[in-house]
């Protein structure tokens, strides 16, 4: 009898440990964070979500159209780009620093302080993907990256996990 219970309680145990873990890896996943496992040494990714947009004079996409883009994650790596369901693999990256001001007001016709930046100096990265907005985009000194769809400027905050 006392080993039954013994048994008992140690299956008990491992069910608990089982379902928590399992609890776990349902909040990871739907939190938009996603564990790289390289060499046996496992690590957290950096993910972006939509924090914020700003809409243009010439916008095509409607307010309620870019509030839907809020949260929404983002998940890029040296080889692709994973955003909104699509994924483009095998993409290359060029990057260079660029004056942020006259950059975005020959490049967009719209100018810095509507978009709220203040940085002097900024990274645009261009790429052989074809989600929209991601052909180019601006990275801000502070993490940030914006994107340009239809007339909207999506903001994307990092999500730094570990």
């Amino acid at each position: 009898m006392i080993r039954r219970i013994g048994y008992w309680r140690l299956f008990s145990l491992f069910i608990t440990f089982i379902c928590a873990t399992a609890i776990c890896n349902s909040e990871a996943a739907s939190s938009g964070q996603h564990q790289l496992v390289t060499n046996g040494v496992s690590s957290m990714r950096v993910l972006w979500r939509v924090s914020d947009y700003r809409i243009s004079d010439a916008a095509k996409l409607s307010e309620d159209m870019a509030k839907q883009m809020l949260f929404k994650p983002l998940d890029m790596d040296e080889n692709s780009i994973t955003f909104d369901g699509t994924t483009c693999g095998d993409v290359t990256f060029a990057t260079e620093s660029v004056a942020a001001k006259s950059y975005i007001e020959k490049t967009y016709d719209i100018t810095v302080q509507h978009l709220g930046i203040d940085y002097e100096i900024v990274r645009v990265t261009r790429t052989d993907c074809s989600i929209p907005g991601f052909k180019q985009f601006i990275r801000l000194p502070d993490r940030r990256l914006i994107i340009w769809v239809e007339g909207v400027f999506f903001f994307f905050e990092p999500a730094v996990v570990y």
